[in-house]
């Protein structure tokens, strides 16, 4: 891909059912929208992304199944920096 401007959205669509448990949990289906924008250099040598996850600031109501929390709770500002580093012989 060439140098220039990098632009992007996505749309997430999550769903839990949490059927079997002796005390009923409520379950959750939701949709989370992102959008980014960014530059990528010549020679792809580096690229600067910044965006807003989750715009419609919905918080989810999931049964964690582990500690990490991969989705947003609240709008979020993100920004991102990738580097090629180059290793001569």
């Amino acid at each position: 891909m060439p140098a220039g401007s990098l632009p992007g959205a996505e749309s997430v669509w999550s769903a839990q059912s949490n059927d079997g448990y002796s005390v009923a949990l409520a379950g959750d289906d939701f949709w989370q929208f992102n959008v980014f924008v960014g530059y990528r250099f010549p020679r792809r040598m580096a690229q600067i992304q910044v965006g807003l996850l989750n715009i419609g600031d919905r918080d989810y109501k999931l049964n964690p199944l582990n500690l990490y929390s991969d989705l947003p709770r609240s709008r979020t500002i993100f920004a991102g920096l990738k580097l090629q580093l180059l290793i001569w012989n």
